[in-house]
């Protein structure tokens, strides 16, 4: 909207000029020249100021929708991030904390996860610059705070935990085909797996690992759905323990397993990764609402069916698999779906762990490539050989670590 504006009355120029002297002409032609300027630039500053009440935005109202994620995927991916290795350990807690403490512990646990994403929410946003909402990831946000350092070693700190997560993810999928087989080595079906996982780490965009998040959320259903009907049918059989304990037996085994509890919940790692890719960041409480609500239930109804079902047996067994499927027996129904279950679940968990790391080496094979000035087929070509190295690393920790506990 243009504004309208009285022209400079030109009988100014022609009283000053006619009050000069000889001697302070020109004194008098650089001050009219210079108050022209001033009213000039005020004209200037007055039509825009109006142009930009038009289209007056704030970062809130900023929206991205054709490339980010919907808050319900973004739920899903952190679902993704979260649901996997965990669950499976879960029910063994409740042989030390007892079925009412594990559930105390896992509720206090979701409580203490959700209000610190909620507290990194608002620090990603509050260390953004110009029309950015948030921040891209912790880097960014402890470079705002601390400086470069800090932020080199947080950064180390948190890809470093990532990197040992994934190389989880291939070692239990190693050994879930090595049960289900029992042919070449858990190592050999760990190298496969690195393999099968090369071409997915080509997957760039953060909306495209929430659409396979949104499958494994599904998948994620159906192993918690396994493992409550293996459970169903044993007490249902009769074989359920006659006695289950109710609360810890002291302090040190509450808070060990209170440990456990955080652990199972520590998506926090992939929410600045979530939260930046979101079409509306601000939206990130929502979608936490609903992540930490889902994973409460997923985890409760877990843990306490399997507990009763097997008690304190579980106490002598890794993971509630190795209760229903005992490894060197042949497996029975329910442990065919578990086992298979687990391989459509890990996939997704590993993609979406891997996705933080991979971004940040996204970022600085481009900063490589504007230095030297590569096209960008060959910056893309970079990116994708890093992703590719990044999978072979995970793959080699795998190979060489015997287990998950292990790591």
């Amino acid at each position: 909207m243009a504004a309208v504006v009285p022209p400079l009355c030109e009988y100014r120029a022609v009283d000053l000029i006619m009050k000069c002297s000889s001697s302070d002409l020109g004194n008098r032609w650089a001050s009219l020249l210079d108050f022209r300027m001033r009213e000039l630039q005020q004209n200037v500053l007055f039509s825009c100021c109006h142009m930009t009440d038009d289209i007056k935005t704030t970062p809130a109202d900023v929206s991205n929708a054709s490339t980010g994620l919907g808050w319900m995927r973004a739920a899903c991916t952190i679902v993704m991030g979260c649901v996997g290795v965990g669950i499976l350990a879960l029910p063994g807690t409740a042989t030390r904390s007892g079925w009412l403490g594990s559930l105390i512990g896992l509720a206090f646990a979701a409580a203490v996860t959700f209000y610190n994403n909620i507290l990194l929410w608002k620090t990603l946003h509050l260390a953004a610059d110009g029309e950015n909402q948030v921040v891209r990831c912790y880097e960014e946000a402890v470079r705002a705070t601390y400086g470069t350092a800090v932020s080199l070693y947080f950064g180390v700190i948190i890809h470093v935990f990532l990197v040992s997560v994934c190389s989880a993810m291939l070692v239990l999928l190693g050994s879930t085909c090595y049960a289900m087989t029992h042919i070449l080595h858990k190592r050999i079906w760990a190298l496969i797996w690195t393999a099968v996982g090369i071409p997915f780490s080509w997957i760039k965009e953060v909306k495209d690992v929430g659409l396979v998040a949104a499958v494994g959320v599904t998948s994620a259903s159906a192993m918690v759905i396994v493992i409550l009907v293996a459970s169903a049918n044993r007490l249902i059989s009769g074989s359920a323990p006659d006695s289950l304990v109710t609360a810890p037996r002291g302090a040190v085994d509450f808070l060990s397993n209170l440990a456990s509890y955080f652990f199972v919940f520590a998506f926090t790692a992939t929410s600045p990764t979530v939260c930046y890719h979101m079409n509306r960041p601000m939206d990130f409480p929502k979608t936490l609402i609903a992540a930490v609500l889902l994973i409460t239930l997923l985890y409760m109804s877990v843990m306490e069916l399997g507990y009763a079902a097997y008690g304190q047996s579980l106490s002598e067994v890794d993971t509630i698999v190795d209760a229903i499927s005992p490894p060197g027996q042949p497996l029975d129904v329910f442990g065919w779906l578990i086992n298979i279950v687990i391989l459509i679940v890990m996939l997704p968990h590993f993609l979406v762990l891997f996705t933080p790391t991979a971004k940040q080496i996204d970022v600085l094979c481009s900063n490589v490539g504007e230095r030297r000035r590569w096209s960008a087929s060959h910056t893309k070509i970079a990116c994708l050989v890093g992703r590719t190295c990044l999978v072979i690393l995970d793959g080699c920790i795998a190979i060489v670590v015997p287990n998950v506990s292990s790591l």
